[in-house]
């Protein structure tokens, strides 16, 4: 028999502590979404407004070894790729 009685406890703390951290995550989650509710998605400024393609010259030697240089649509729209 050991001294010290083994704590049974183990088990309902890491549930408690899990509870805890869900709840955390949710009530940020919810602060977050309330603070950004009123933003469009336009107003984000996320990059520029006109596209910088880079320097014609250096670009044309580039597509003259390699072939087009295709960029994406990021516009959310999926129709315009350059």
């Amino acid at each position: 028999m050991s001294p010290v009685d083994q704590s049974r406890a183990h088990v309902g703390q890491a549930a408690i502590v899990a509870l805890v951290g869900v709840v955390v995550l949710l009530l940020a989650a919810g602060a977050f979404a309330i603070l950004n509710r009123n933003t469009k998605s336009s107003d984000l400024r996320l990059g520029d407004q006109t596209f910088q393609g880079g320097s014609a010259e250096r670009l044309a030697k580039e597509i003259a070894r390699r072939g087009p240089i295709f960029y994406g649509d990021v516009s959310g729209n999926k129709e315009r790729d350059i």
